[in-house]
């Protein structure tokens, strides 16, 4: 019992200092990091006995799903403004080099064919990994 109140003592700080404003903000990665931090710490002492995962996990919960929400909330804008803006011309993306009919090597180290995109799509795809 006394670990549990311990536990939410310190979950509160966390949802307080860290979750909240990282929530508020969309910062998704930060919030998931936190989580993840304190459920690692959590299974450590779970393996000697004191299960306090499940008790971090309903109390983050809500903040997490928070910052997942104003998450999408910031891409559907941003999709919807680059939409608003684009010319619709369709194009290949302006940094991969491209030879036509053959494949284009991605920044991944994967190759795969380059589509005709217009310019809102090609500018959402680089966002892409900003989101997270």
């Amino acid at each position: 019992m006394w670990a549990i109140k311990q536990t939410e003592a310190f979950a509160l700080l966390i949802k307080r200092h860290a979750l909240a404003s990282s929530a508020a903000a969309g910062g998704l990665r930060a919030a998931a990091e936190c989580v993840q931090i304190a459920l690692g710490h959590c299974s450590l002492l779970e393996a000697r006995g004191l299960a306090l995962c499940p008790v971090l996990l309903k109390l983050f919960r809500p903040s997490v799903e928070q910052a997942l929400e104003a998450n999408l909330k910031r891409i559907e804008e941003s999709t919807a403004a680059l939409a608003a803006a684009d010319d619709w011309v369709l194009t290949y993306a302006p940094t991969a080099t491209r030879q036509p009919g053959r494949p284009s090597s991605t920044s991944l180290n994967t190759t795969a064919f380059q589509h005709k995109l217009t310019s809102s799509a090609h500018r959402f795809n680089l966002m892409g990994p900003g989101f997270l």
